[in-house]
């Protein structure tokens, strides 16, 4: 794996719901400074299932991301780490999300239908 592109901030993705920052930030620290762990929030008031790690240098980011990235487990998840641009904002997260789902040559700001995502997963078409 090359490190040619890191910075101080790590996204965390499959966060477990019951999760809250204190326990992120008990992962990460034993790297380094944690400068601040943030957990996105959804309009109910529960989290996204993501959340922003962001150290105090780059050195400690790329310890942590390390050492962590292999198999870390919080509630029987496997945390997912990637890169965080420092530019990254939800609406960016999003976009890059659904571009993973979205078929080439289909407009990635609308989303698909049911039916068209279980035809393309070969599942019979129902009935009206």
């Amino acid at each position: 794996m090359t490190w040619d592109f890191f910075s101080s901030k790590i996204v965390v993705r499959n966060v477990p719901f019951e999760a809250n920052e204190n326990e992120i930030k008990e992962i990460f620290k034993s790297f380094g400074t944690v400068k601040g762990v943030r957990l996105p929030k959804k309009v109910t008031g529960s989290h996204r299932g993501f959340a922003f790690v962001e150290f105090l240098s780059k050195e400690e980011s790329k310890r942590a991301f390390k050492a962590l990235c292999q198999s870390t487990h919080l509630y029987g998840r496997r945390l997912v780490l990637e890169w965080a641009a420092e530019e990254d904002t939800i609406e960016n997260l999003r976009e890059r999300t659904a571009n993973h789902f979205v078929e080439e040559g289909q407009n990635s700001k609308k989303r698909a239908k049911k039916s068209d995502i279980l035809q393309s997963l070969g599942a019979p078409r129902a009935e009206a």
